[in-house]
């Protein structure tokens, strides 16, 4: 079953404009969101939102969103996915797939080469829902939600906190990723789950003890499925961490509906690979 909680939609939007516009799908964290960009003038102008408990459902609300319109050129399809970082240095390419194979015994894994060139890493991924049932075309662009992470702290990095580590948390239910970034180096991709922030709260003095981070240079970026002002904020506080949440990407205009979003529970909707 499909329930609708959020349709944005800017006057703008005109299916005669369609060969202008990016489409972007998000499937994650039990939720299915629809974007469109307007290229001509890089303004988000359409923003779609359904909780799903039944996978199977989803066709039909892709199809009354313009999922299957041929005159969508530019059209992009991220997926939460299991994942996991191979460093360039660690065997050639050609070998990569041969590899991952012998080592997972899964067949069904995407290979996706990172866009950042100083990242120098592949990205091993399988999604986690069987996208096959959704007939996606071959002009589909498919890549795993982690990648818009990995652009936010690096966004976060440069513009704000240069010289100093980045660690960055996407919550969702029970769930969340952990990025760390130090100088636009890569230094963590992980996922945990939890029960209570105290659980948070261990793996973040895990990971800072085990990478030797430098507490008085560390700066911790929340995303995702959380409040404000919650109690992990607080216990971070107490021990003098600098706490900030993330933003819309100022690399792009939005269509005034989205006012009503809360910023930091979909900023990585925003930061997509083109």
């Amino acid at each position: 079953m499909l329930n609708k909680k959020i349709l944005l939609i800017d006057e703008s939007f005109d299916s005669v404009f369609f060969e202008n516009y990016n489409y972007y799908v998000y499937l994650y964290h039990n939720k299915l969101i629809v974007l469109f960009l307007d290229n001509r003038i890089n303004k988000f102008i359409y923003f779609v939102l359904y909780e799903f408990s039944d996978f199977k459902d989803i066709n039909n609300i892709l199809e009354q969103h313009y999922f299957y319109n041929n005159k969508l050129k530019n059209k992009f399809f991220y997926t939460e996915a299991t994942y996991f970082f191979i460093p360039e240095s660690f065997f050639k390419s050609e070998n990569l797939n041969h590899i991952y194979y012998i080592l997972s015994g899964k067949t069904n894994a995407k290979l996706f080469y990172t866009l950042n060139n100083d990242y120098k890493n592949y990205i091993v991924y399988e999604p986690i829902y069987d996208l096959s049932t959704l007939n996606i075309e071959n002009s589909f662009l498919i890549r795993p939600t982690i990648m818009n992470c990995i652009k936010i702290a690096e966004e976060f990095s440069l513009r704000f906190l240069k010289n100093e580590n980045i660690l960055m948390l996407n919550f969702s239910l029970k769930k969340f990723d952990v990025i760390v970034i130090n100088n636009n180096n890569l230094l963590l991709s992980n996922n945990y789950e939890y029960n209570s922030y105290n659980d948070v709260l261990y793996y973040i003095f895990y990971i800072i003890n085990t990478l030797k981070l430098n507490h008085k240079k560390l700066s911790i970026l929340f995303n995702g499925e959380i409040e404000k002002k919650n109690q992990l904020e607080k216990k971070l506080y107490n021990y003098n961490f600098k706490v900030s949440y993330t933003k819309l990407n100022k690399n792009y205009l939005y269509s005034y509906r989205f006012n009503e979003l809360k910023a930091h529970k979909f900023a990585d909707l925003f930061y997509p690979v083109q």
